[in-house]
């Protein structure tokens, strides 16, 4: 049995080796097939200075986004933190242990105090059994 389960994991670690040397093997020769990286990109066109429009209304410059619409996108933004904080709150409070004592700690209280003495002395006389019962087994 044990002999079967090494025989697995050796298999195993074969199989891994290999597959590790075909993959190390197999990345340099893929890049030696390229003569170039940059090969079969188009060459870069300078940009055009000649071209002016004759229409100076025609000539827009987008200067991006105004700033109400910046604000717009940050109170969204905000909005949507603040909420997924309260919901990630609303549920932790929903998750959280329950304290058993909190609501009915006066009655717990009272209870204790009412038979603390009795509980006291039924506790001494457990401890004692078990004392006296260890001793037995020693």
């Amino acid at each position: 049995m044990v002999r079967a389960a090494m025989l697995r994991r050796l298999r195993r670690l074969a199989i891994t080796s290999l597959l590790a040397l075909c993959c190390l093997v197999a990345a340099p020769l893929a890049a030696t097939a390229q003569q170039s990286p940059f090969e079969g990109l188009p060459p870069a066109t300078p940009p055009d200075q000649k071209t002016v429009t004759s229409n100076p209304s025609s000539a827009t410059t987008d200067s991006g986004l105004d700033t109400w619409q910046a604000a717009l996108i940050v109170l969204g933004g905000v909005a949507l933190l603040g909420g997924i904080g309260l919901a990630i709150a609303k549920d932790a409070r929903e998750r959280a242990p329950v304290d058993v004592y909190g609501a009915a700690a006066e009655q717990h209280d009272a209870d204790a105090h009412k038979h603390g003495r009795k509980a006291k002395v039924r506790q001494r006389q457990k401890q004692k059994a078990v004392r006296a019962a260890r001793r037995r087994n020693r």
